[in-house]
């Protein structure tokens, strides 16, 4: 399990690294392009001193705000990705035939909420020769689970 959580964190490292260096290129390209369009439309000429920066600086608040509302929206989407593919681990390694694998997915599902209630994960769900000898599956909600030749003792 904490080999899994340093895999988790390497790539994280390595997603920070990408948009840091993506971004670095983006300023660097945005300047350029902010000081070449100040030559050409005349920062600082008599009839229009401020325009352009003003310009610029709505855009710039423009762009940070859809920065931020895509980044978050990128992160949540991970997030329920990151989600939905443990619960189908979870869900899987309930229905193992080795006995702690099993246990520790019933003890992980428990401890996310994931166990009890109408939207338990093990509803409806293939443990047919799941070794869940000593899982804690008090108040699971099992209904429609295929059991057959599953070791509950």
């Amino acid at each position: 399990m904490e080999d899994r959580w340093e895999e988790i964190k390497e790539l994280h490292r390595d997603r920070d690294n990408r948009f840091f260096y993506g971004a670095l290129l983006g300023g660097i390209v945005v300047a350029i392009l902010i000081f070449g369009g100040g030559a050409l439309f005349g920062v600082g000429r008599p009839y229009e001193p401020e325009g352009y920066a003003t310009n610029l600086y709505t855009e710039f608040i423009s762009i940070a705000v859809t920065l931020f509302i895509l980044d978050t929206l990128n992160r949540r989407r991970d997030d329920q990705r990151r989600e939905r593919e443990l619960r189908e681990r979870l869900v899987r390694e309930a229905r193992s035939t080795a006995n702690d694998v099993a246990k520790h997915a019933v003890h992980e599902l428990r401890e996310h909420g994931w166990l009890e209630g109408e939207d338990g994960l093990l509803r409806g769900a293939d443990l047919i020769g799941a070794n869940l000898g000593g899982a804690n599956l008090r108040w699971a909600n099992l209904d429609g689970a295929d059991l057959w030749r599953a070791n509950l003792g």
